[in-house]
Formats: structure tokens, C-alpha cells, sequence
């Protein structure tokens, strides 16, 4: 509210590794990749590609956090129904018209799998959800959002996902990854918000 009182039209903002809120966006909007990290050492998996204008993505997994006891790999978030960490879902991500929304349905997304995303998404206009199973299977999209577009990789193909992961739409520079930080600044090295002040488009 106060960036958009100063007249700011178009702003990417991240919330640490797993929150956007996308204020504006030209022509399809923002253009964010959502990946999931390897289990044992491998390329990071396309989950999809995501266009986002006036709206919020909140992602949630437990690729990063985890512990392993006995052999058994478990994830950080707790199912409360079980009080034991959720488990069948790799990453589930929300996207919602407030980033508030989009954070806490991610992470219950990723509790209740599919079939909550699913039934959630049916019965609330404005929401969307992306649930990747932990079996190896597809993600699978559901619901609708104003403003946003969603292309998993399995609707894209391989090249396609390369190509959109290698730099963000009309030639720009790199897309988000939720699940990387910011590269840390050199000494007396500008962000990048900074460097490119005399544009509209700013990602802070």
C-alpha cells in the first residue's frame, strides 16, 4: 500500500526464499520459476513457470529443511492431525491476491496434499495451488487467480524450461528462484533496485 502511494506501478517484492508479491507487471506480469532441490545431489527440478500481476506466491516444502533419523527423512513442517511432519507432498505453493494468504495456504497445501488443494481451490475464487506429490508424479495445478498464468514443466517440455529458466520475459535478467536467497553484494556494489533507478520496473 505505501510503495504504491508513492506511485510505484511495478515492483517485485521477496519476502526471503519462498514469498513474492508482485505489484503490477507488464504485458503476462512477472515472470518466477518455481523449483525443487534435488534430493541427493542432482539438477534442481522445474516444478513450473509462473506470471504473476497484481497477486502473491508463497511456496512451502521440505527439500531444504529436514532431518534424517533412522534411515527416515523427515520434513520441517508438523501435521497437526498427527503431530508427526507431513509427508506425500514435495512442494506446494499458493498464490492469492495477499501475500498473507498465499504463505499460509502453501504451507496447507503441503499438510493436507492434493486433495485439499483441490477441494480448497473449487469452493474460493482467486486462489490457486501448485502440489508436487513426493512419488514422482507430475504437479498438479488447481483453481485460478485475476492477473496470473501458470505453465507446469510438464506442459512446457524440457528446452522450453530451459529457455525460460536461462532469463525472465522481453530479455531481462534472470527470473526469481523461490527457494535461492539474494546474491550477497561485493564491497560498495549497489543493489540492484539501485543500479536501475531510472527504470519502473524494480525488484527490491
Amino acid at each position: 500500500r505505501e510503495l504504491r502511494a508513492t506511485g510505484l506501478a511495478h515492483a517485485l517484492l521477496s519476502a526471503g526464499c519462498s514469498s513474492l508479491l508482485a505489484i503490477g507487471g507488464r504485458d503476462r506480469g512477472w515472470h518466477v520459476t518455481v523449483v525443487s532441490p534435488a534430493r541427493s545431489g542432482g539438477a534442481e527440478r522445474l516444478l513450473a513457470n509462473v506470471w504473476l500481476r497484481d497477486a502473491a506466491l508463497g511456496t512451502s516444502g521440505a527439500g531444504d529443511q529436514f532431518v534424517i533419523a533412522d534411515g527416515t527423512r523427515y520434513g520441517h513442517v508438523i501435521d497437526p492431525r498427527t503431530g508427526w511432519p507431513a509427508s506425500g507432498v514435495l512442494s506446494a505453493s499458493g498464490i492469492a491476491k495477499s501475500a498473507a494468504a498465499a504463505d499460509a495456504l502453501s504451507t496447507a497445501f503441503l499438510v493436507g496434499g492434493p486433495e485439499l488443494a483441490e477441494r480448497y481451490c473449487a469452493t474460493h475464487p482467486d486462489v490457486m495451488a501448485l502440489v508436487t506429490p513426493d512419488d514422482g508424479s507430475e504437479t498438479r495445478l488447481y483453481g485460478s487467480v485475476a492477473g496470473v498464468s501458470v505453465q507446469t514443466a510438464s506442459a512446457c517440455g524440457p528446452s522450453a524450461a530451459r529457455s525460460r529458466r536461462a532469463r525472465a520475459s522481453g530479455g531481462g535478467p534472470p527470473p526469481p528462484r523461490l527457494r535461492r536467497a539474494a546474491p550477497k553484494l561485493r564491497e560498495g556494489e549497489a543493489p540492484r533496485a539501485l543500479k536501475n533507478a531510472n527504470t519502473a520496473d524494480r525488484i527490491i
